[in-house]
């Protein structure tokens, strides 16, 4: 009965269901001593009114029980993604995977936290479990361009090239321009589709990668596509190797 009546978690909780329960009994007073029909429809609507009060008393601290919980967690979870700050800087790489599990085990609807664990899988050359992270923080938000990005780069670095691309793709589609790595995306996307064979692809990329102003990095990977036979060499780069051959005849 105390419970109904106080609530510790919430004062304004515990002053609403004090006053439902007032206004019940006062509902039950009133029918009792009144043997009027007026009266007792007057006491009726007390103590539905009193029940209604009680309640909403009721949705007040568990509502407040709620935010005091998920604030808890927040802090034990920000609490072990310092722990594995902490063990990053000592280079400790099965210590930060254990504490981004256990803030994971906290909050698991974290994109951010899944991407870094995988990233921290990739450093540990467990790129299975990487690949894992990443699409998990895919299916937590699908507009999280990072996560596409890295799950590309473990595919690509895995030599599955094909299944590298849409990754590539949508982390390109997603990723905005001010990024500072839009230009190392665009350039190992264009890297990909070449390896890939879908030179439509490529080239859109290398466009965009020359159109914000890297048109080295879309050269450097023109050249290495290029010498590994994926795409014809350019006019000029077929001129020196033809000179080239003439001088060593």
């Amino acid at each position: 009965m105390f419970r109904i009546i106080w609530y510790r978690n919430s004062f304004l909780a515990s002053i609403v269901s004090i006053l439902g329960c007032l206004a019940v009994v006062f509902g039950l007073f009133i029918m009792r001593t009144s043997s009027a029909a007026e009266g007792n429809g007057k006491a009726i609507i007390l103590i539905i009114v009193g029940f209604v009060f009680i309640v909403i008393g009721y949705i007040i601290s568990a509502a407040k029980e709620e935010g005091n919980r998920a604030a808890y967690e927040i802090s034990r979870s920000t609490a072990y993604s310092k722990i594995a700050d902490e063990c990053r800087r000592k280079n400790d790489i099965n210590g930060e995977i254990d504490a981004l599990k256990k803030a994971l085990s906290v909050s698991n609807d974290s994109c951010m936290t899944w991407v870094r664990l995988g990233e921290t899988y990739v450093r540990a050359g467990n790129n299975e479990n990487a690949l894992k992270c990443f699409k998990k923080a895919i299916t937590i938000n699908a507009e999280y361009a990072q996560a596409y990005m890295c799950a590309g780069d473990v595919y690509s670095a895995l030599n599955q090239y094909e299944e590298a691309l849409p990754y590539m793709t949508k982390a390109v589609a997603l990723m905005g321009t001010t990024n500072p790595k839009y230009h190392v995306l665009l350039a190992n996307a264009a890297f990909v589709a070449g390896k890939a064979g879908d030179t439509e692809k490529m080239e859109q990329f290398l466009n965009m990668t020359e159109e914000i102003g890297y048109e080295e990095e879309a050269e450097e990977v023109r050249q290495k596509l290029a010498a590994e036979g994926h795409i014809e060499k350019s006019a000029d780069e077929s001129a020196e190797i033809s000179a080239e051959d003439n001088l060593n005849e």
